[in-house]
């Protein structure tokens, strides 16, 4: 795929690739995220060894001039915003292609930000005949704007997908398990051994900061040797 069709997608599986393909062609491309970590996350990897373009992430702090001075310097527009900004470079869009990333979030965002999500809405039936909207898991078409069910509806599907079974460890008491099981043998040996599988590394998805601090202490493991993504409020920053 050397470019993103245009329409209703479902691209079936996360990380496939579909944001390399736009942001590393020669097409002029603006792509809207539901996130500020999103859009600095994949502009910080441009340019690459692959590609010299270098991609502007846009989001409340950017101003107009930063915007219009990227535009002006750079051969290719490739620009990434937040649902929330989409306004800021609504004028590029008449040579851009409008990418609607994670499209599956529109409806849970409009729980915060209403009027934001109702613009992007609004500025992508203007170009709905070239808007593409991405997602693994996109929403119903009833439960979206009428005019969606006009575009086309593409499903990408691919032939050459591993699917993996999980190995289920259950425990009566799973975070004191975690620990002594999973999280210090692996830091003392630097590999475990799970139904017969090795693995170096343990990524962790918890429901507080609170509890995932908890296990690293409980653990006996160094702050420096882990990195802890969360929501950004003052109850997790302290």
């Amino acid at each position: 795929m050397s470019v993103i069709p245009s329409g209703y997608i479902d691209k079936s599986i996360c990380a496939c690739g579909m944001t390399t393909v736009a942001l590393e062609s020669d097409k002029n491309v603006v792509f809207a995220v539901p996130t500020i970590y999103l859009a600095i996350n994949k502009a910080d990897q441009y340019p690459n060894a692959r590609s010299n373009n270098t991609v502007l992430p846009v989001w409340g702090d950017t101003s107009t001039s930063e915007i219009d001075d990227y535009v002006n310097s750079s051969p290719v527009t490739k620009i990434i915003c937040t649902y929330d900004s989409l306004r800021k470079v609504r004028h590029l869009l008449p040579y851009c292609h409008l990418i609607i990333d994670e499209s599956n979030m529109l409806l849970s965002a409009t729980n915060q930000r209403p009027e934001a999500i109702a613009t992007l809405f609004e500025i992508a039936n203007e170009y709905k005949d070239t808007v593409s909207f991405i997602s693994a898991t996109p929403i119903p078409l009833q439960y979206m704007p009428s005019w969606l069910s006009e575009m086309d509806q593409v499903k990408i599907n691919w032939s050459n997908t591993i699917k993996a079974s999980p190995i289920l460890c259950e425990r009566t008491y799973p975070f004191k398990a975690l620990c002594n099981e999973f999280l210090m043998p692996l830091n003392s040996d630097s590999a475990i051994t799970v139904a017969g599988k090795t693995f170096s590394k343990v990524i962790v998805f918890g429901n507080t900061v609170t509890q995932i601090t908890k296990i690293i202490k409980e653990s006996g493991l160094d702050k420096n040797e882990c990195g802890i993504i969360c929501g950004d409020s003052l109850k997790n920053d302290i």
